[in-house]
Protein backbone atom coordinates (compact mmCIF):
# COMPACT_ATOMS: atom_id res chain seq x y z
CA UNK A 1 0.00 0.00 0.00
CA UNK A 2 2.84 2.34 0.83
CA UNK A 3 4.50 1.69 -2.51
CA UNK A 4 1.28 2.28 -4.39
CA UNK A 5 0.66 5.61 -2.62
CA UNK A 6 4.21 6.72 -3.41
CA UNK A 7 3.69 5.88 -7.07
CA UNK A 8 0.42 7.79 -7.11
CA UNK A 9 2.12 10.84 -5.52
CA UNK A 10 4.94 10.69 -8.09
CA UNK A 11 2.36 10.45 -10.88
CA UNK A 12 0.43 13.47 -9.53
CA UNK A 13 3.67 15.45 -9.15
CA UNK A 14 4.75 14.63 -12.71
CA UNK A 15 1.30 15.63 -13.97
CA UNK A 16 1.50 18.96 -12.21
CA UNK A 17 4.98 19.59 -13.57
CA UNK A 18 3.76 18.67 -17.06
CA UNK A 19 0.76 21.00 -16.81
CA UNK A 20 2.98 23.80 -15.50
CA UNK A 21 5.47 23.35 -18.36
CA UNK A 22 2.70 23.32 -20.96
CA UNK A 23 1.23 26.48 -19.43
CA UNK A 24 4.60 28.24 -19.55
CA UNK A 25 5.15 27.17 -23.16
CA UNK A 26 1.67 28.39 -24.17
CA UNK A 27 2.27 31.69 -22.39
CA UNK A 28 5.59 32.14 -24.22
CA UNK A 29 3.94 31.31 -27.55
CA UNK A 30 1.17 33.84 -26.92
CA UNK A 31 3.73 36.47 -25.92
CA UNK A 32 5.85 35.86 -29.01
CA UNK A 33 2.75 35.94 -31.18
CA UNK A 34 1.76 39.29 -29.73
CA UNK A 35 5.26 40.68 -30.17
CA UNK A 36 5.65 39.50 -33.74
CA UNK A 37 2.14 40.62 -34.68
CA UNK A 38 3.15 44.13 -33.61
CA UNK A 39 6.48 43.99 -35.42
CA UNK A 40 4.83 42.85 -38.64
CA UNK A 41 2.86 46.09 -38.95
CA UNK A 42 4.99 48.62 -40.78
CA UNK A 43 4.50 52.35 -40.96
CA UNK A 44 2.97 53.86 -44.05
CA UNK A 45 5.64 56.29 -45.06
CA UNK A 46 4.22 58.77 -47.55
CA UNK A 47 2.61 59.04 -50.94
CA UNK A 48 4.00 59.60 -54.40
CA UNK A 49 2.35 60.47 -57.70
CA UNK A 50 3.68 58.46 -60.63
CA UNK A 51 3.71 59.89 -64.14
CA UNK A 52 1.11 57.54 -65.58
CA UNK A 53 -0.47 55.18 -63.07
CA UNK A 54 -1.91 57.31 -60.26
CA UNK A 55 -0.70 57.23 -56.67
CA UNK A 56 1.78 54.88 -55.02
CA UNK A 57 1.87 54.18 -51.28
CA UNK A 58 5.18 53.24 -49.68
CA UNK A 59 5.49 50.94 -46.67
CA UNK A 60 9.05 50.36 -45.63
CA UNK A 61 11.01 49.55 -48.78
CA UNK A 62 7.93 48.14 -50.52
CA UNK A 63 5.73 50.01 -52.99
CA UNK A 64 2.01 49.26 -52.90
CA UNK A 65 1.02 49.85 -56.49
CA UNK A 66 -2.58 48.68 -56.09
CA UNK A 67 -3.85 52.20 -55.41
CA UNK A 68 -6.44 53.04 -58.05
CA UNK A 69 -4.73 54.19 -61.29
CA UNK A 70 -5.60 57.58 -62.69
CA UNK A 71 -6.41 59.11 -59.31
CA UNK A 72 -4.25 61.38 -57.18
CA UNK A 73 -4.03 61.78 -53.41
CA UNK A 74 -6.22 64.66 -52.19
CA UNK A 75 -6.03 64.21 -48.42
CA UNK A 76 -4.61 61.75 -45.89
CA UNK A 77 -5.54 60.92 -42.29
CA UNK A 78 -3.26 58.67 -40.21
CA UNK A 79 -3.80 56.75 -37.00
CA UNK A 80 -1.47 57.66 -34.15
CA UNK A 81 1.37 55.23 -34.99
CA UNK A 82 0.93 55.60 -38.76
CA UNK A 83 0.56 51.88 -39.44
CA UNK A 84 -2.72 52.64 -41.19
CA UNK A 85 -4.34 55.56 -42.92
CA UNK A 86 -7.44 56.76 -44.72
CA UNK A 87 -6.70 58.25 -48.12
CA UNK A 88 -9.01 60.42 -50.19
CA UNK A 89 -8.30 60.00 -53.90
CA UNK A 90 -9.53 62.47 -56.49
CA UNK A 91 -10.29 62.13 -60.17
CA UNK A 92 -11.60 65.42 -61.45
CA UNK A 93 -14.31 66.60 -59.06
CA UNK A 94 -15.12 63.11 -57.68
CA UNK A 95 -13.58 61.56 -54.57
CA UNK A 96 -13.07 57.98 -53.43
CA UNK A 97 -11.97 56.90 -49.95
CA UNK A 98 -9.49 54.09 -49.29
CA UNK A 99 -8.06 52.32 -46.24
CA UNK A 100 -4.32 51.65 -46.41
CA UNK A 101 -2.08 49.37 -44.36
CA UNK A 102 1.25 47.72 -45.10
CA UNK A 103 -0.59 44.75 -46.58
CA UNK A 104 -2.48 46.68 -49.23
CA UNK A 105 -5.20 49.14 -50.14
CA UNK A 106 -8.95 48.59 -49.70
CA UNK A 107 -11.72 50.79 -51.06
CA UNK A 108 -14.10 52.19 -48.43
CA UNK A 109 -16.49 54.19 -50.62
CA UNK A 110 -16.96 56.26 -53.77
CA UNK A 111 -18.84 59.57 -54.11
CA UNK A 112 -17.31 61.04 -50.95
CA UNK A 113 -16.83 64.65 -49.94
CA UNK A 114 -13.58 65.97 -48.53
CA UNK A 115 -15.05 65.68 -45.00
CA UNK A 116 -13.68 62.51 -43.45
CA UNK A 117 -11.72 61.59 -40.34
CA UNK A 118 -9.84 58.60 -38.94
CA UNK A 119 -9.92 57.88 -35.23
CA UNK A 120 -6.72 58.28 -33.22
CA UNK A 121 -6.39 54.50 -32.74
CA UNK A 122 -7.24 53.72 -36.38
CA UNK A 123 -10.31 51.60 -35.57
CA UNK A 124 -12.83 53.78 -37.39
CA UNK A 125 -13.16 56.01 -40.45
CA UNK A 126 -16.07 58.45 -40.51
CA UNK A 127 -16.99 60.22 -43.75
CA UNK A 128 -19.71 62.32 -45.34
CA UNK A 129 -20.95 61.29 -48.79
CA UNK A 130 -21.99 63.68 -51.55
CA UNK A 131 -25.66 63.05 -50.71
CA UNK A 132 -25.11 64.40 -47.16
CA UNK A 133 -25.29 61.01 -45.42
CA UNK A 134 -22.61 60.24 -42.84
CA UNK A 135 -21.14 56.76 -42.46
CA UNK A 136 -18.90 55.05 -39.93
CA UNK A 137 -16.61 52.28 -41.17
CA UNK A 138 -15.07 49.74 -38.82
CA UNK A 139 -11.56 49.24 -40.24
CA UNK A 140 -11.29 45.68 -38.92
CA UNK A 141 -14.15 44.58 -41.21
CA UNK A 142 -14.46 47.57 -43.56
CA UNK A 143 -18.20 47.53 -43.02
CA UNK A 144 -19.99 50.88 -43.22
CA UNK A 145 -22.92 51.87 -40.98
CA UNK A 146 -25.22 54.77 -41.86
CA UNK A 147 -25.34 57.28 -39.01
CA UNK A 148 -27.39 60.27 -40.20
CA UNK A 149 -28.16 62.60 -43.14
CA UNK A 150 -27.68 66.32 -43.92
CA UNK A 151 -24.45 66.25 -41.89
CA UNK A 152 -22.22 69.33 -42.05
CA UNK A 153 -19.16 68.60 -39.90
CA UNK A 154 -17.92 65.81 -37.67
CA UNK A 155 -15.47 64.98 -34.88
CA UNK A 156 -14.70 61.52 -33.53
CA UNK A 157 -13.47 60.28 -30.16
CA UNK A 158 -9.88 58.91 -29.98
CA UNK A 159 -11.19 55.32 -29.76
CA UNK A 160 -13.53 55.84 -32.73
CA UNK A 161 -16.69 54.79 -30.87
CA UNK A 162 -18.25 58.24 -30.28
CA UNK A 163 -19.16 60.64 -33.10
CA UNK A 164 -19.97 64.29 -32.45
CA UNK A 165 -21.52 66.02 -35.45
CA UNK A 166 -23.70 68.88 -36.64
CA UNK A 167 -26.51 68.60 -39.18
CA UNK A 168 -28.84 71.02 -40.91
CA UNK A 169 -32.52 70.83 -39.92
CA UNK A 170 -35.12 73.58 -40.48
CA UNK A 171 -32.28 75.95 -41.44
CA UNK A 172 -30.69 75.44 -38.02
CA UNK A 173 -27.39 73.70 -37.29
CA UNK A 174 -28.10 71.05 -34.68
CA UNK A 175 -25.50 69.20 -32.62
CA UNK A 176 -25.83 65.42 -32.13
CA UNK A 177 -23.82 62.65 -30.54
CA UNK A 178 -23.75 59.05 -31.75
CA UNK A 179 -22.48 56.09 -29.74
CA UNK A 180 -23.66 53.15 -31.84
CA UNK A 181 -27.41 53.30 -31.22
CA UNK A 182 -29.68 56.19 -32.14
CA UNK A 183 -28.18 59.71 -32.47
CA UNK A 184 -28.95 61.95 -29.47
CA UNK A 185 -29.70 65.65 -29.91
CA UNK A 186 -27.61 67.98 -27.72
CA UNK A 187 -27.98 71.65 -28.70
CA UNK A 188 -28.33 74.21 -31.51
CA UNK A 189 -25.77 76.30 -33.38
CA UNK A 190 -22.53 74.59 -32.38
CA UNK A 191 -19.67 73.23 -34.51
CA UNK A 192 -18.08 69.99 -33.19
CA UNK A 193 -14.41 70.18 -32.22
CA UNK A 194 -13.59 67.13 -30.06
CA UNK A 195 -15.19 64.51 -27.81
CA UNK A 196 -13.71 62.12 -25.24
CA UNK A 197 -14.09 58.33 -25.31
CA UNK A 198 -16.77 58.40 -22.58
CA UNK A 199 -18.47 61.53 -24.04
CA UNK A 200 -18.03 63.35 -20.71
CA UNK A 201 -15.93 66.05 -22.44
CA UNK A 202 -17.50 67.72 -25.46
CA UNK A 203 -15.73 70.68 -27.07
CA UNK A 204 -17.62 72.90 -29.54
CA UNK A 205 -17.39 76.27 -31.26
CA UNK A 206 -20.27 78.74 -31.31
CA UNK A 207 -21.20 80.99 -34.24
CA UNK A 208 -18.93 83.76 -32.90
CA UNK A 209 -15.99 81.32 -32.58
CA UNK A 210 -16.19 81.01 -28.79
CA UNK A 211 -14.84 77.71 -27.45
CA UNK A 212 -17.16 75.89 -25.03
CA UNK A 213 -16.98 72.69 -23.00
CA UNK A 214 -20.36 70.95 -22.83
CA UNK A 215 -21.68 68.29 -20.49
CA UNK A 216 -22.86 64.94 -21.86
CA UNK A 217 -26.47 66.26 -22.00
CA UNK A 218 -25.50 69.29 -24.11
CA UNK A 219 -25.64 71.91 -21.35
CA UNK A 220 -22.73 74.32 -21.01
CA UNK A 221 -20.11 73.37 -18.44
CA UNK A 222 -17.82 76.32 -19.14
CA UNK A 223 -16.94 78.96 -21.69
CA UNK A 224 -13.23 78.53 -22.24
CA UNK A 225 -12.45 81.43 -24.56
CA UNK A 226 -14.08 84.02 -26.85
CA UNK A 227 -13.04 84.68 -30.44
CA UNK A 228 -10.81 81.65 -30.88
CA UNK A 229 -8.59 81.34 -33.94
CA UNK A 230 -9.80 78.07 -35.49
CA UNK A 231 -6.47 77.38 -37.19
CA UNK A 232 -5.08 74.77 -34.76
CA UNK A 233 -6.40 72.89 -31.72
CA UNK A 234 -4.19 70.38 -29.94
CA UNK A 235 -5.75 67.97 -27.43
CA UNK A 236 -4.20 65.50 -25.03
CA UNK A 237 -4.88 61.81 -25.68
CA UNK A 238 -7.84 61.73 -23.27
CA UNK A 239 -9.12 65.13 -24.53
CA UNK A 240 -8.86 66.59 -21.01
CA UNK A 241 -6.42 69.33 -22.04
CA UNK A 242 -6.48 71.61 -25.06
CA UNK A 243 -4.17 74.21 -26.58
CA UNK A 244 -5.72 76.93 -28.73
CA UNK A 245 -4.98 80.41 -30.05
CA UNK A 246 -6.92 83.67 -29.98
CA UNK A 247 -5.01 85.25 -32.84
CA UNK A 248 -2.27 86.73 -30.66
CA UNK A 249 -1.42 84.22 -27.92
CA UNK A 250 -1.65 80.47 -27.30
CA UNK A 251 -3.45 79.19 -24.22
CA UNK A 252 -3.98 75.92 -22.40
CA UNK A 253 -7.10 74.79 -20.58
CA UNK A 254 -7.55 71.61 -18.55
CA UNK A 255 -11.07 70.14 -18.33
CA UNK A 256 -12.64 73.48 -19.19
CA UNK A 257 -10.92 75.45 -16.43
CA UNK A 258 -9.65 79.00 -16.86
CA UNK A 259 -7.22 79.39 -19.73
CA UNK A 260 -3.52 79.88 -19.01
CA UNK A 261 -1.43 81.92 -21.45
CA UNK A 262 1.51 79.97 -22.85
CA UNK A 263 3.36 81.97 -25.50
CA UNK A 264 2.79 84.61 -28.12
CA UNK A 265 1.83 83.10 -31.48
CA UNK A 266 0.59 79.61 -32.29
CA UNK A 267 2.15 77.05 -29.97
CA UNK A 268 2.30 73.37 -30.93
CA UNK A 269 4.37 70.56 -29.37
CA UNK A 270 7.40 69.88 -31.56
CA UNK A 271 6.49 66.16 -31.56
CA UNK A 272 3.19 66.86 -33.28
CA UNK A 273 4.63 66.70 -36.79
CA UNK A 274 5.66 63.08 -36.33
CA UNK A 275 3.28 61.26 -34.03
CA UNK A 276 0.05 63.16 -33.53
CA UNK A 277 -3.03 62.30 -35.56
CA UNK A 278 -5.45 64.73 -37.18
CA UNK A 279 -8.90 63.85 -35.86
CA UNK A 280 -11.47 66.31 -37.19
CA UNK A 281 -12.92 67.08 -40.59
CA UNK A 282 -13.99 70.67 -39.95
CA UNK A 283 -10.70 72.11 -38.72
CA UNK A 284 -7.11 71.37 -37.77
CA UNK A 285 -7.63 69.37 -34.60
CA UNK A 286 -4.76 67.20 -33.37
CA UNK A 287 -4.86 64.45 -30.77
CA UNK A 288 -1.48 64.28 -29.05
CA UNK A 289 -0.42 60.78 -27.87
CA UNK A 290 0.18 61.80 -24.23
CA UNK A 291 -2.30 62.59 -21.42
CA UNK A 292 -0.42 65.74 -20.43
CA UNK A 293 0.52 68.71 -22.59
CA UNK A 294 3.04 70.02 -20.04
CA UNK A 295 6.73 69.19 -19.59
CA UNK A 296 6.99 69.52 -23.35
CA UNK A 297 8.95 71.58 -25.82
CA UNK A 298 6.83 73.92 -27.95
CA UNK A 299 7.54 75.75 -31.16
CA UNK A 300 5.88 78.98 -32.26
CA UNK A 301 4.25 77.96 -35.54
CA UNK A 302 3.93 81.56 -36.75
CA UNK A 303 7.53 81.71 -37.85
CA UNK A 304 8.11 82.17 -41.59
CA UNK A 305 11.88 81.82 -41.83
CA UNK A 306 12.60 81.08 -38.17
CA UNK A 307 10.84 79.93 -35.00
CA UNK A 308 10.73 80.49 -31.26
CA UNK A 309 11.26 77.59 -28.87
CA UNK A 310 9.74 77.45 -25.38
CA UNK A 311 9.39 74.82 -22.68
CA UNK A 312 6.05 74.51 -20.88
CA UNK A 313 6.67 73.31 -17.33
CA UNK A 314 4.44 71.07 -15.22
CA UNK A 315 2.77 74.07 -13.56
CA UNK A 316 2.09 75.63 -17.01
CA UNK A 317 4.75 78.27 -16.54
CA UNK A 318 6.93 79.02 -19.54
CA UNK A 319 10.68 78.83 -20.00
CA UNK A 320 11.75 80.72 -23.13
CA UNK A 321 14.62 78.97 -24.87
CA UNK A 322 15.38 81.05 -27.94
CA UNK A 323 13.96 83.00 -30.86
CA UNK A 324 15.42 83.08 -34.36
CA UNK A 325 15.64 79.26 -34.53
CA UNK A 326 15.89 77.81 -38.05
CA UNK A 327 16.37 74.12 -37.22
CA UNK A 328 16.20 71.90 -34.13
CA UNK A 329 16.62 68.27 -33.08
CA UNK A 330 15.08 66.68 -29.99
CA UNK A 331 17.48 64.58 -27.95
CA UNK A 332 17.02 62.28 -24.96
CA UNK A 333 18.07 65.06 -22.60
CA UNK A 334 16.81 68.23 -24.29
CA UNK A 335 17.08 69.95 -27.64
CA UNK A 336 19.89 71.04 -29.94
CA UNK A 337 19.02 73.95 -32.20
CA UNK A 338 20.50 76.16 -34.90
CA UNK A 339 19.94 79.93 -34.86
CA UNK A 340 19.73 82.22 -37.88
CA UNK A 341 23.12 83.75 -36.97
CA UNK A 342 24.82 80.33 -37.37
CA UNK A 343 25.13 79.49 -33.67
CA UNK A 344 24.37 75.93 -32.57
CA UNK A 345 23.06 75.76 -29.01
CA UNK A 346 22.03 73.03 -26.59
CA UNK A 347 19.19 73.34 -24.08
CA UNK A 348 19.07 70.83 -21.22
CA UNK A 349 18.15 71.03 -17.54
CA UNK A 350 16.72 74.53 -18.10
CA UNK A 351 20.10 75.80 -19.27
CA UNK A 352 21.27 77.12 -22.67
CA UNK A 353 24.82 76.50 -23.88
CA UNK A 354 26.48 77.66 -27.11
CA UNK A 355 28.05 74.65 -28.82
CA UNK A 356 29.71 76.19 -31.87
CA UNK A 357 29.15 78.79 -34.60
CA UNK A 358 29.40 79.19 -38.38
CA UNK A 359 26.76 76.60 -39.27
CA UNK A 360 24.21 76.78 -42.11
CA UNK A 361 22.42 73.50 -41.36
CA UNK A 362 22.45 71.07 -38.43
CA UNK A 363 21.30 67.66 -37.13
CA UNK A 364 22.01 65.90 -33.84
CA UNK A 365 21.88 62.25 -32.75
CA UNK A 366 19.06 61.21 -30.43
CA UNK A 367 21.43 60.90 -27.45
CA UNK A 368 22.94 64.32 -28.19
CA UNK A 369 26.48 62.95 -28.40
CA UNK A 370 27.01 63.78 -32.08
CA UNK A 371 26.15 67.05 -33.79
CA UNK A 372 26.52 67.28 -37.55
CA UNK A 373 26.58 70.62 -39.30
CA UNK A 374 27.49 72.16 -42.63
CA UNK A 375 29.11 75.52 -43.23
CA UNK A 376 28.18 78.02 -45.93
CA UNK A 377 31.04 76.77 -48.14
CA UNK A 378 29.74 73.17 -48.12
CA UNK A 379 31.98 71.62 -45.48
CA UNK A 380 30.47 68.91 -43.26
CA UNK A 381 31.62 68.62 -39.65
CA UNK A 382 31.00 66.18 -36.82
CA UNK A 383 31.07 67.81 -33.39
CA UNK A 384 31.66 65.82 -30.20
CA UNK A 385 33.31 66.58 -26.87
CA UNK A 386 34.12 70.18 -27.81
CA UNK A 387 35.91 69.10 -30.99
CA UNK A 388 34.81 69.61 -34.60
CA UNK A 389 36.04 67.06 -37.15
CA UNK A 390 35.86 67.72 -40.90
CA UNK A 391 34.07 64.85 -42.66
CA UNK A 392 33.60 66.05 -46.24
CA UNK A 393 33.83 68.98 -48.65
CA UNK A 394 31.31 69.94 -51.31
CA UNK A 395 28.22 68.82 -49.40
CA UNK A 396 24.82 69.92 -50.65
CA UNK A 397 21.95 68.67 -48.46
CA UNK A 398 21.90 66.32 -45.46
CA UNK A 399 19.20 64.18 -43.82
CA UNK A 400 18.88 62.25 -40.53
CA UNK A 401 17.18 58.89 -39.97
CA UNK A 402 15.61 57.65 -36.72
CA UNK A 403 18.55 55.32 -36.09
CA UNK A 404 20.93 58.32 -35.96
CA UNK A 405 22.46 57.72 -39.36
CA UNK A 406 23.21 60.89 -41.31
CA UNK A 407 22.88 60.92 -45.09
CA UNK A 408 24.31 63.66 -47.27
CA UNK A 409 24.32 64.39 -50.98
CA UNK A 410 27.44 65.89 -52.51
CA UNK A 411 27.20 68.66 -55.08
CA UNK A 412 28.15 66.07 -57.73
CA UNK A 413 25.10 63.91 -56.80
CA UNK A 414 26.94 61.25 -54.76
CA UNK A 415 25.10 59.95 -51.68
CA UNK A 416 27.03 59.03 -48.51
CA UNK A 417 26.11 58.02 -44.96
CA UNK A 418 27.65 58.84 -41.58
CA UNK A 419 27.32 56.81 -38.37
CA UNK A 420 28.89 57.63 -35.00
CA UNK A 421 30.85 60.51 -36.49
CA UNK A 422 32.47 58.43 -39.26
CA UNK A 423 31.77 58.66 -42.98
CA UNK A 424 30.84 55.37 -44.64
CA UNK A 425 31.11 54.24 -48.23
CA UNK A 426 29.37 55.94 -51.11
CA UNK A 427 25.83 54.56 -51.48
CA UNK A 428 24.97 55.72 -55.00
CA UNK A 429 25.51 58.48 -57.54
CA UNK A 430 23.28 60.74 -59.65
CA UNK A 431 21.05 61.11 -56.59
CA UNK A 432 18.39 63.81 -56.80
CA UNK A 433 17.01 63.93 -53.25
CA UNK A 434 16.76 61.88 -50.05
CA UNK A 435 14.03 61.38 -47.45
CA UNK A 436 14.13 59.77 -44.01
CA UNK A 437 10.80 58.59 -42.59
CA UNK A 438 10.82 56.54 -39.39
CA UNK A 439 13.23 53.65 -39.80
CA UNK A 440 13.12 53.79 -43.61
CA UNK A 441 15.36 55.87 -45.87
CA UNK A 442 14.50 56.69 -49.47
CA UNK A 443 16.44 58.40 -52.21
CA UNK A 444 15.61 59.29 -55.79
CA UNK A 445 17.98 59.24 -58.73
CA UNK A 446 18.14 59.62 -62.50
CA UNK A 447 15.81 62.62 -62.45
CA UNK A 448 14.44 63.54 -65.90
CA UNK A 449 13.89 67.26 -66.49
CA UNK A 450 11.77 66.35 -69.53
CA UNK A 451 9.22 64.17 -67.69
CA UNK A 452 9.84 65.34 -64.13
CA UNK A 453 10.10 61.67 -63.05
CA UNK A 454 12.72 59.74 -61.11
CA UNK A 455 13.56 56.28 -59.79
CA UNK A 456 13.10 55.54 -56.08
CA UNK A 457 15.29 53.36 -53.85
CA UNK A 458 14.70 52.48 -50.21
CA UNK A 459 16.14 50.67 -47.22
CA UNK A 460 14.65 49.76 -43.87
CA UNK A 461 16.79 50.44 -40.78
CA UNK A 462 19.27 52.15 -43.11
CA UNK A 463 20.56 48.78 -44.33
CA UNK A 464 20.93 47.61 -47.93
CA UNK A 465 19.10 49.78 -50.46
CA UNK A 466 17.00 48.28 -53.21
CA UNK A 467 14.92 49.54 -56.11
CA UNK A 468 11.36 50.43 -55.04
CA UNK A 469 9.56 52.14 -57.93
CA UNK A 470 10.07 54.31 -61.00
CA UNK A 471 8.15 56.94 -62.92
CA UNK A 472 7.52 58.95 -59.74
CA UNK A 473 7.12 62.71 -59.89
CA UNK A 474 7.11 64.00 -56.31
CA UNK A 475 7.70 63.13 -52.68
Amino acid sequence: MKGRNTGKKVFILKSRVYIYCVSVILAVILLLTAVFSIDLRKQISFYYSPVQTGAVVLCGDKALRDVVPGKSVARVRYCDDKVSGAVLMSEGSSYSLYYVTDSGVERIADNCTSNFVMSHNGDAVVYIATDGFMYRTDTSRLKAVTVDENVESVAVSPDGKIILYSKKADNVSKLYIYAGDEPVYLADNYIPVAVSDDSSLIYVLSADNSLYLLNADGTVRSKICSEVDTGIFCFSSDVSSVIFNDGAYSYMSETGKSKVRLIQGKAVPVHITTNASLCNSSGTVYIYPEKKLTNLLYVNADGVNDYSLSYINKDMTRTDISSGVVNYTLTDKGVVYLKSDGEICSFRKNKNDVVCSGASDMYASSDGKYIYYTSADGKLYSYRRSEAVLLANGVGKMYMSDDDRLFFIMTDGSLYSVKNGRTGEMIDENVYTCRCVGDTVYYSKNYSSRTGAFELYGAENSMKFRFVADGLTRI
